[in-house]
């Protein structure tokens, strides 16, 4: 037996570990990598990946979604650069609108404006995309390696000594802030439903039932798509 958690991820889909801690409050670790156009990081591989001319900005373009912007590569940037030091890179933060509930800001990778194919993207890393491919974005998954019984030895005080991970794509992030979600899922019926099934199944679609309430709530018809697996950790018997 071993207690390895390997996460790999590309992309907009987050992995997050909650549950309850010894004060009875609600607590989470977020496991996969921030592949957003705001992560300076993401910046500055696709900068060391090809840049434009002046060799300080990288020829893919990194901006905050506007909808007066009729070619996305022309909306506000989400960097400036210090002109004497390349590595001082530093968020504008002249976003438009939030993307999501925990107000983060709608932003963009896009293909430069002398690109043959126009093409943008809400991440920086895809499987797919292929025009934006050759600018930068990567289908190169980040690979994270944690320890399970740490996390749920920090976050499994409660009468079930469970503690959760939840996968799930930015349909359902976006319509939760971290520690609302974890608390939806870490209810003692919830817990009590998965256990006597021995499996997710029916807790996970009570998760998606006030994810799509939400979704209606807050983006209407414009909600996104959504994918969710919910695990609990529990001790063996």
């Amino acid at each position: 037996a071993t207690n390895r958690m390997i996460v790999a991820n590309v992309g907009d889909s987050t992995a997050l570990f909650g549950g309850v801690d010894e004060n009875n409050d609600i607590v989470f670790q977020e496991l996969s990598a921030e592949h957003s156009p705001e992560s300076v990081t993401e910046f500055k591989r696709a900068r060391a990946f090809r840049s434009d001319e002046t060799g300080v900005m990288p020829e893919m373009r990194f901006v905050y979604d506007s909808s007066p912007c009729f070619f996305k590569n022309q909306c506000p940037p989400v960097f400036e650069v210090d002109p004497k030091d390349a590595n001082n890179v530093r968020v504008t933060g002249k976003g438009s609108y939030y993307k999501n509930v925990r107000n983060e800001w709608a932003t963009l990778v896009t293909t430069p404006a002398h690109a043959r194919f126009q093409d943008a993207l809400a991440f920086t890393r895809s499987l797919g995309d292929l025009h934006l491919h050759v600018y930068g974005v990567s289908s190169t998954p980040e690979v994270v390696e944690y320890d399970i019984a740490e996390f749920h030895n920090g976050a499994s005080a409660n009468e079930f000594s469970a503690s959760c991970l939840l996968v799930c794509t930015d349909g359902v992030w976006d319509n939760w802030r971290f520690n609302d979600i974890v608390e939806q899922a870490m209810k003692p019926d919830m817990i009590a439903s998965s256990i006597r099934a021995g499996d997710g199944k029916d807790t996970c679609l009570r998760l998606m039932e006030a994810n799509i309430q939400l979704a209606r709530n807050h983006f209407g018809p414009q909600a996104d798509n959504m994918t969710a697996i919910l695990c609990y950790v529990v001790p063996a018997k």
